[in-house]
C-alpha cells in the first residue's frame, strides 16, 4: 500500500492514550488493485476493513438505515428489492462486495446496506415517516471548456472537484487504481477513483484508460423508485465506459432508483468535449421499461463580439439545474454555494477554478468547507481534484486526450502549492 501524506495543522488530540492527528489534517492513502470482480473487492476490503469500521460505528444515518433493514419487515423488503435489481443487472459489482466481505470480515448485508444508504434512507422515510440521519450534500463542481482563439475548436477542458463528506470520512477514503481482468470479466478496463470505505469505485471522480473523465454530484429526489439500481452501482459503471459516449449512455440508463449529476469529459467526434448530465429516478411504470428521465448538457464556447474565443463554464453543486420537476430534500447549502459562485467571476483557467472551489466567504455555507463551517451539516471538504484535458500531438492518433489530474488535500487557493500531482493520465 503506498500513502501520500500532507498535513496542514499541527494541533493534536489525545485518543485512547494514542496522538490523532486534527481533523484538518489532510490524509489520502492510495492503493494498487488488480485481478478480477472478487479479487479487486477482496483486495479493497482487506485494506480498507478499519477503515470500513471506522465509518461504520461514527455514522448515525448508516448505523439508522441498518437497524431499520435488520429489525423491520419494510426494511427487510426494501433491502431485498434493491439487492434483486443489482444481481440482475451487475453481478459483476456484487461480486466486487462479495469480495469486500471476505477481505474486510465485515458482513455482506452490512456493505450492501451501506452502498444503498440514500436509496433505503428515502424508502425508511416513507414507510416510518421518520428519517435517517442527516446526510451531508456532496460536492461542488466547475467545469470549465476552452476554445483555441484562432480555430474555435475546444483546445482544453477543466473539471475542478470538492468532495465533501462527513466528519467520519476525514482521511479514511482511498485513490484506488485498479486493473480490472481475469476469468469472468467481460469487461476489462483500467481506472483511478475516489473511494469511501466499504463503497464501490467511485461516488466521486474518476479517469480511465480510455480518455474518460467523470465527477459526480449527489442528488436527492424526494421520491425513489422502489426496487431500482442504486447510484453507487451506476457510478461503478460509468466508471468502466469505453468512450465519453459510452458514459452518457451509461449514466442515462433506466431504472435508477435516485438521482445524480455526473460531469463527464473525453474526445467526441474526434475533439474535446465536456457535458453534465442530470439524471432523476426511473418512472414506476408496468413492465420491465422504467426510464429514467435524465438532460444531457454539453458545454459549449464560441466567439465573443470582439472576435475572441469565448469560455464555456458552469458551477453545479446539489441542486437540479437543468431537470425540471423533481421534488428534492436538499439542504440550503447547495442554494448558498450557487449563489456565491454565480457572484464570483466565470473562471478563465485552472488557477481561477480553484479560487472559486477555494472560496468561504459565504461563513454559514461556504464552497470550500472546514471543521468551523461543518456545524451546519456535517460537511467537510475532503479533496479538490482538478483535471485539465487537451488534445493529443498532431503525430499521435487522437483516441484518448492528454492531461493531468491535482489532488489537494487542503484550500486549493490559499494553499495551491501544496498539492499532488499526476502528469499523466494514462493507465498502464
Amino acid at each position: 500500500m503506498i500513502y501520500i501524506f500532507i498535513s496542514f495543522v499541527i494541533s493534536l488530540c489525545v485518543v485512547d492514550g494514542q496522538v490523532a492527528p486534527a481533523l484538518d489534517v489532510g490524509v489520502l492513502p492510495s492503493l494498487f488493485v488488480h485481478g478480477d470482480h472478487f479479487s479487486i473487492g477482496q483486495q479493497m476490503g482487506y485494506h480498507t476493513r478499519e477503515a470500513i469500521r471506522h465509518r461504520l460505528q461514527n455514522s448515525d444515518t448508516i448505523q439508522q438505515t441498518l437497524e431499520w433493514v435488520q429489525t423491520t419487515i419494510e426494511g427487510t423488503a426494501a433491502y431485498d428489492a434493491m439487492l434483486a435489481s443489482a444481481v440482475d443487472t451487475f453481478p459483476e459489482y456484487v461480486r466486487e462486495i462479495e469480495g469486500m466481505a471476505l477481505g474486510s470480515g465485515i458482513s455482506f448485508e452490512t456493505l450492501f446496506t451501506l452502498n444503498v444508504r440514500s436509496e433505503l434512507g428515502v424508502f425508511k422515510l416513507a414507510s416510518t415517516g421518520v428519517a435517517p440521519a442527516t446526510e451531508t450534500e456532496h460536492c461542488s463542481d466547475y467545469i470549465v471548456l476552452r476554445t483555441d482563439p484562432l480555430t474555435g475548436v475546444p483546445s482544453e477542458v477543466i473539471i475542478g472537484h470538492n468532495e465533501d463528506g462527513g466528519a467520519e470520512d476525514r482521511s479514511i477514503s482511498t485513490l484506488i487504481t485498479a486493473h480490472v481482468e481475469g476469468v469472468g470479466v467481460k469487461e476489462p478496463v483500467r481506472f483511478s477513483a475516489f473511494v469511501y470505505p466499504g463503497d464501490l469505485p467511485t461516488d466521486a471522480f474518476f479517469w480511465n484508460e480510455h480518455g474518460v473523465v467523470g465527477s459526480f454530484n449527489g442528488l436527492y429526489p424526494a421520491e425513489c423508485l422502489y426496487g431500482g439500481l442504486g447510484r453507487n452501482f451506476v457510478s461503478r459503471h460509468v466508471a468502466a465506459a469505453s468512450s465519453l459516449e459510452d458514459a452518457i449512455a451509461r449514466a442515462t440508463m433506466g431504472n435508477q432508483a435516485t438521482g445524480h449529476s455526473y460531469n463527464l469529459a473525453g474526445l467526441r467526434d474526434g475533439q474535446l468535449a465536456l457535458v453534465n448530465v442530470e439524471q432523476a429516478p426511473g418512472v414506476d411504470a408496468p413492465g420491465p421499461d422504467k426510464a429514467s428521465p435524465f438532460v444531457v448538457t454539453p458545454i459549449t464556447a464560441g466567439y465573443g463580439a470582439n472576435g475572441s474565443a469565448t469560455i464555456g463554464a458552469l458551477f453545479h453543486a446539489n441542486s437540479y439545474l437543468f431537470l425540471e420537476g423533481v421534488a428534492t430534500t436538499e439542504s440550503d447549502s447547495s442554494a448558498h454555494r450557487i449563489a456565491r459562485a454565480a457572484e464570483l467571476p466565470p473562471p478563465m483557467d485552472a488557477v481561477d477554478v480553484c479560487t472559486v472551489l477555494g472560496d468561504a466567504a459565504d461563513e454559514q455555507w461556504p464552497i470550500y468547507r472546514t471543521a468551523s463551517s461543518a456545524a451546519q451539516d456535517d460537511g467537510y471538504t475532503l479533496v479538490t481534484a482538478l483535471f485539465t484535458l487537451s488534445m493529443p500531438p498532431k503525430e499521435r492518433a487522437p483516441s484518448s486526450p492528454v492531461g493531468s489530474a491535482t489532488l489537494y488535500l487542503s484550500n486549493p487557493k490559499t494553499n495551491a502549492g501544496v498539492h499532488f500531482q499526476y502528469d499523466s493520465l494514462v493507465i498502464q
